[in-house]
């Protein structure tokens, strides 16, 4: 008996409608209805009472009593893979730009050397298409920026980080402290880390002229901090990859400041294959963010 037909049986009485069934699966709506026929035909009885016209589901007696045997073959199909680790699995995996050059790259490496008989591919979307292309399984996790609700989505806070004011300088100092009312906006190399401290940012400095200069990226923002005129408010996982480029002073905000969130998603039914995959990854991303130096990543949880 295929796992693909027990699957799709499991999902469609989850989701008791066979649109959003097809929507979790990716796979059109007679494609889905074709397999719970094989599965019945191997079964030799129904599963779902059909009424002509209606999109949701009811399940004969059979089909209740099946449900719960169907989802233990699931449930060990699942386990079987994990003792197996197929060679052949590959692990996409997805992160905005912020995360994706420091926290995500550092865990991409030492699994790789753990998992040396698996492939992983590291891409980087904005979060909105990270969503859509974990929706449609065509990535296995994506770390965001954003907890949207969607259906079939698994979204979990994983870290927080501080932000940080910097500034170009030769010889940098320990953690200072500094009053908002010392910084000048129209110096500021602004990086937008979302909705939250856009507005964060208006509060703390209302009616200002706005930055000169904005960037989507910590690479540009770099490029830009050129004197100790100019500086950026950065989260803290990012200041020692621009310090690459050029010396940074930092300081600690005297105002209360928000902590930027990052979130890991998942396809609530991901492909079998790649779900002791996903459990490394997750794993590792842990271990990373609990012994992170200096506390720039703080776990949640």
């Amino acid at each position: 008996m295929e796992y693909i037909l027990l699957e799709t049986f499991v999902i469609v009485c989850d989701a008791m409608n066979l649109t959003k069934a097809s929507e979790i699966l990716c796979r059109t709506q007679p494609t889905i209805t074709n397999r719970i026929k094989q599965l019945e035909n191997q079964l030799g009885f129904e599963l779902m009472i059909r009424n002509k016209g209606k999109r949701n589901i009811m399940l004969t007696g059979k089909g209740e009593e099946f449900l719960p045997i169907a989802r233990q073959f699931v449930e060990f199909y699942t386990r079987i893979n994990h003792l197996q680790k197929d060679s052949a699995s590959h692990l996409s995996v997805s992160a905005i730009d912020s995360i994706g050059t420091t926290i995500i790259a550092d865990i991409g490496r030492s699994f790789c050397e753990e998992e040396s008989a698996s492939s992983l591919s590291i891409k980087t979307y904005q979060t909105r298409e990270a969503y859509e292309l974990v929706r449609k399984r065509e990535l296995d996790i994506a770390f965001v920026s954003e907890k949207i609700e969607l259906p079939n989505i698994t979204c979990e806070a994983v870290f927080q980080q501080k932000y940080y004011v910097v500034k170009p300088c030769a010889q940098p100092k320990d953690l200072k402290e500094i009053d908002p009312a010392e910084l000048d906006v129209s110096h500021e190399v602004y990086h937008s880390w979302g909705q939250d401290f856009d507005a964060w940012h208006k509060m703390i400095w209302p009616g200002q002229r706005q930055p000169r200069i904005r960037v989507d990226s910590c690479t540009l923002l770099a490029r830009f901090l050129r004197d100790e005129t100019s500086w950026s408010i950065v989260q803290s996982g990012n200041i020692a990859m621009i310090s690459r480029f050029i010396p940074l002073q930092r300081y600690r905000l005297s105002c209360e400041t928000p902590v930027r969130i990052c979130y890991m998603i998942t396809n609530a039914y991901p492909d079998r294959r790649s779900v002791h995959l996903i459990n490394r990854f997750r794993t590792a991303l842990y271990h990373y963010v609990k012994t992170s130096p200096d506390n720039d990543y703080l776990a949640i949880g």
